[in-house]
Protein backbone atom coordinates (compact mmCIF):
# COMPACT_ATOMS: atom_id res chain seq x y z
CA UNK A 1 0.00 0.00 0.00
CA UNK A 2 2.62 2.65 1.42
CA UNK A 3 4.66 1.55 -2.20
CA UNK A 4 1.67 1.79 -4.22
CA UNK A 5 1.50 5.75 -2.68
CA UNK A 6 4.95 6.14 -3.06
CA UNK A 7 4.93 5.62 -6.40
CA UNK A 8 1.81 7.12 -7.66
CA UNK A 9 3.73 10.46 -5.97
CA UNK A 10 6.68 9.95 -7.86
CA UNK A 11 4.90 9.53 -11.25
CA UNK A 12 2.93 12.87 -10.04
CA UNK A 13 6.25 14.75 -9.48
CA UNK A 14 8.18 13.60 -12.20
CA UNK A 15 5.47 14.81 -14.77
CA UNK A 16 4.69 17.90 -12.66
CA UNK A 17 8.80 19.20 -13.00
CA UNK A 18 8.88 17.70 -16.69
CA UNK A 19 5.87 20.55 -18.07
CA UNK A 20 7.78 23.09 -15.06
CA UNK A 21 11.29 22.63 -16.24
CA UNK A 22 11.71 21.00 -19.76
CA UNK A 23 7.71 22.31 -21.47
CA UNK A 24 8.31 25.65 -19.84
CA UNK A 25 4.55 25.62 -17.76
CA UNK A 26 2.06 22.96 -16.18
CA UNK A 27 0.33 20.67 -17.97
CA UNK A 28 -2.79 23.45 -18.38
CA UNK A 29 -0.50 25.73 -20.33
CA UNK A 30 0.62 23.27 -23.04
CA UNK A 31 -2.57 25.38 -25.09
CA UNK A 32 -0.77 28.97 -24.64
CA UNK A 33 2.54 28.14 -25.52
CA UNK A 34 1.26 27.20 -28.90
CA UNK A 35 -0.24 30.09 -29.54
CA UNK A 36 -3.99 29.05 -28.54
CA UNK A 37 -5.84 31.98 -26.52
CA UNK A 38 -9.18 32.77 -25.23
CA UNK A 39 -10.59 29.92 -22.64
CA UNK A 40 -7.64 27.34 -22.75
CA UNK A 41 -9.14 25.24 -20.78
CA UNK A 42 -11.73 24.37 -22.71
CA UNK A 43 -9.18 23.74 -25.50
CA UNK A 44 -9.13 19.67 -25.71
CA UNK A 45 -8.44 18.71 -29.35
CA UNK A 46 -8.42 19.71 -33.22
CA UNK A 47 -7.86 17.77 -36.45
CA UNK A 48 -5.46 20.34 -37.08
CA UNK A 49 -2.37 21.85 -35.17
CA UNK A 50 -2.20 25.52 -34.22
CA UNK A 51 -0.14 27.52 -36.62
CA UNK A 52 -1.61 24.79 -39.86
CA UNK A 53 -1.37 26.45 -43.75
CA UNK A 54 -4.94 26.23 -44.09
CA UNK A 55 -5.98 26.51 -48.49
CA UNK A 56 -9.39 26.47 -50.01
CA UNK A 57 -11.83 25.00 -47.89
CA UNK A 58 -11.15 22.71 -45.36
CA UNK A 59 -13.20 19.67 -42.87
CA UNK A 60 -11.93 20.03 -39.47
CA UNK A 61 -13.10 17.77 -36.49
CA UNK A 62 -11.90 18.34 -32.47
CA UNK A 63 -13.26 18.74 -28.78
CA UNK A 64 -14.25 21.76 -26.87
CA UNK A 65 -15.30 21.43 -23.02
CA UNK A 66 -17.67 23.56 -21.40
CA UNK A 67 -20.85 24.67 -22.35
CA UNK A 68 -20.13 26.03 -25.74
CA UNK A 69 -23.40 24.34 -27.66
CA UNK A 70 -27.15 25.39 -27.94
CA UNK A 71 -29.32 22.55 -29.93
CA UNK A 72 -26.03 21.51 -30.96
CA UNK A 73 -24.89 24.14 -32.98
CA UNK A 74 -22.08 26.24 -31.61
CA UNK A 75 -20.16 29.39 -33.42
CA UNK A 76 -16.78 29.64 -35.59
CA UNK A 77 -15.26 32.55 -36.87
CA UNK A 78 -12.70 33.12 -39.20
CA UNK A 79 -10.27 35.76 -37.78
CA UNK A 80 -7.17 37.80 -40.08
CA UNK A 81 -4.13 38.63 -38.07
CA UNK A 82 -5.88 41.97 -36.40
CA UNK A 83 -9.00 38.69 -35.47
CA UNK A 84 -11.09 41.04 -37.90
CA UNK A 85 -14.31 38.87 -39.32
CA UNK A 86 -13.38 37.24 -42.58
CA UNK A 87 -16.03 35.12 -42.36
CA UNK A 88 -18.38 32.73 -39.91
CA UNK A 89 -19.00 28.40 -40.12
CA UNK A 90 -20.98 26.70 -37.87
CA UNK A 91 -19.73 24.12 -35.32
CA UNK A 92 -21.81 21.23 -35.58
CA UNK A 93 -21.70 18.21 -32.35
CA UNK A 94 -20.78 15.59 -33.16
CA UNK A 95 -21.48 13.73 -29.73
CA UNK A 96 -23.87 14.78 -26.62
CA UNK A 97 -23.88 18.13 -26.61
CA UNK A 98 -26.20 18.68 -23.40
CA UNK A 99 -23.09 18.01 -21.40
CA UNK A 100 -19.97 20.19 -19.75
CA UNK A 101 -17.66 17.68 -20.67
CA UNK A 102 -16.17 17.46 -24.09
CA UNK A 103 -18.17 17.74 -26.59
CA UNK A 104 -16.85 16.72 -30.85
CA UNK A 105 -17.31 18.75 -33.64
CA UNK A 106 -17.16 18.85 -37.18
CA UNK A 107 -17.06 21.83 -38.91
CA UNK A 108 -16.39 23.08 -42.47
CA UNK A 109 -14.22 26.27 -42.96
CA UNK A 110 -14.04 28.35 -46.25
CA UNK A 111 -10.96 30.64 -46.97
CA UNK A 112 -11.44 30.76 -50.98
CA UNK A 113 -11.89 34.89 -50.04
CA UNK A 114 -9.47 35.47 -47.60
CA UNK A 115 -6.68 37.23 -48.06
CA UNK A 116 -3.27 35.05 -47.71
CA UNK A 117 -1.50 35.46 -44.15
CA UNK A 118 -1.93 35.01 -40.54
CA UNK A 119 -5.22 34.33 -39.11
CA UNK A 120 -7.35 32.49 -36.44
CA UNK A 121 -10.14 30.25 -36.11
CA UNK A 122 -12.54 31.07 -33.03
CA UNK A 123 -14.87 28.63 -31.73
CA UNK A 124 -17.66 30.45 -29.48
CA UNK A 125 -19.69 29.42 -27.61
CA UNK A 126 -23.47 30.10 -28.68
CA UNK A 127 -25.28 32.19 -26.04
CA UNK A 128 -28.64 32.37 -26.66
CA UNK A 129 -28.97 34.92 -23.71
CA UNK A 130 -26.69 37.65 -24.79
CA UNK A 131 -25.48 37.98 -21.68
CA UNK A 132 -21.16 39.38 -22.77
CA UNK A 133 -20.47 37.84 -19.17
CA UNK A 134 -21.28 34.46 -20.38
CA UNK A 135 -19.32 34.44 -23.62
CA UNK A 136 -16.17 32.03 -24.18
CA UNK A 137 -14.23 31.40 -27.52
CA UNK A 138 -11.32 29.60 -27.96
CA UNK A 139 -8.84 31.18 -30.87
CA UNK A 140 -6.45 29.09 -32.78
CA UNK A 141 -3.70 30.43 -34.82
CA UNK A 142 -3.13 29.25 -38.59
CA UNK A 143 -1.81 30.69 -41.81
CA UNK A 144 -4.16 31.22 -45.03
CA UNK A 145 -2.69 30.58 -47.96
Amino acid sequence: MILGIVIIAFVSASVYAYFHFFVGGSPSNMSSASGVSGDVADFVSLSIAPGSIITDVVTITGEIKGVYFFEGKAQGLLLDENKKVLDTFSLDATSNWLTADAVSFKTTVDTTSALPGPGYLRFKNDNPSGDPEKDKYIDVPIVIQ
